[in-house]
């Protein structure tokens, strides 16, 4: 005895090109067993001359082989060591962010205007995010200290232990030596409507 199911017959198949890079998702979908498959395909485009990829869902491809100037879902510009510093969205907007020589994200800005900035100490560590809205005040929105002199056995040096953001606050007490948690604590603030101000620390 045979039985059809829905997902019978519906395969997913990836196209690369030559260079590796997945142009094509084709997904044969259907959502009742009696109704013929349909076809849907994914888009993705890589630029031989820039550092452009855009992606494509099966309705703006449809959309896009009969016009060509319909705008891709996703669209990424990246750098030369391969970070993306430009995103275009349709759902989500644009998104553009900068990295220090290390490839550390350091500042983002957004298409609703607000912008963080994010700062590390000598060892590369994220210590302090800052952030600010559109015609508002910047503010710290997380601070981060690491475990250094004193707390080895505990299994606690480098690693984050304190940190405050608009949550609370959330202590790591001790961890073992596989680099499980075994202890943690997190005291939230009395008001979750209010965003807290951070002292700003330099590093």
């Amino acid at each position: 005895m045979c039985t059809v199911t829905v997902a019978s017959g519906t395969p997913v198949i990836s196209v690369n090109d030559n260079r590796g890079f997945i142009v094509r998702i084709l997904n044969w979908n259907r959502e009742k067993a009696s109704v013929p498959r349909r076809l849907l395909v994914n888009h993705s485009y890589h630029a031989d001359d820039s550092p452009v990829e855009e992606k494509r869902d099966p309705r703006l491809f449809s959309a896009w082989l009969k016009d060509r100037s319909v705008v891709a879902n996703l669209r990424n510009m990246s750098s030369l060591a391969g970070q993306v510093i430009k995103r275009e969205s349709t759902d989500s907007g644009w998104l553009v962010t900068l990295f220090d020589a290390a490839a550390r994200l350091v500042w983002l800005t957004d298409g609703r205007g607000a912008t963080q900035e994010q700062t590390y100490d000598g060892l590369g560590r994220l210590v302090q995010t800052r952030e600010q809205q559109k015609d508002g005040e910047k503010r710290v929105s997380r601070i981060t200290e690491y475990g250094d002199k004193g707390l080895e056995g505990d299994n606690l040096k480098g690693l984050p232990v304190r940190q405050y953001d608009d949550s609370g606050l959330q202590i790591i007490h001790s961890v073992a030596l596989s680099g499980a948690t075994l202890q943690i604590s997190q005291q939230f603030l009395m008001s979750g409507d209010i965003a807290p101000k951070l002292a700003c620390r330099r590093h």
